[in-house]
């Protein structure tokens, strides 16, 4: 009766755990990018705890990914990289944008409101106002919003 008791709280507490942890989206090795959007939604401060985020992340950093989204604004860029701030459809933050593209393209062509796509290695992920990552890449310009 012991033992029947025992598997029965074991079955309840797994249940209860993946109930309660969301899944990540997990990348077979061999994979060519990863989703940008998909990181977005793991990694994102009101669906995860800081836990979460961080077994998350070790598993992503350095980790090639690419999506596309709209450019919003230009950040101060440092030495030769310039920085731009994209916001993709995987969330809508305080911010305003979700991915900061750090690049030695010439991003003088581009400006806000344009659409891009961009690939690139990660690098930092912040949760302050909503999940931000950054890529380390290039970009190509595919148009307006």
């Amino acid at each position: 009766m012991k033992n029947v008791f025992i598997y029965l709280f074991a079955v309840a507490f797994v249940f209860l755990v993946s109930q309660i942890i969301p899944p990540f989206t997990v990348h077979a090795e061999g994979d060519a990018f990863l989703n940008i959007d998909e990181v977005i939604k793991n990694v994102d401060p009101d669906k995860v705890n800081k836990a979460q985020f961080k077994e998350y992340y070790k598993t992503i950093e350095g980790e090639k990914a690419k999506g596309e989204g709209i450019v919003v604004s230009f950040l101060p860029g440092v030495k030769d990289k310039h920085r731009i701030a994209i916001l993709t459809p995987a969330s809508h933050p305080d911010k305003k944008y979700n991915v900061v593209l750090y690049t030695n393209q010439d991003a003088t062509e581009l400006k806000n409101d344009d659409k891009v796509m961009f690939e690139g290695k990660i690098g930092h992920i912040t949760p302050f106002r909503g999940a931000s990552i950054d890529i380390h890449g290039t970009y190509k310009k595919v148009g307006g919003k």
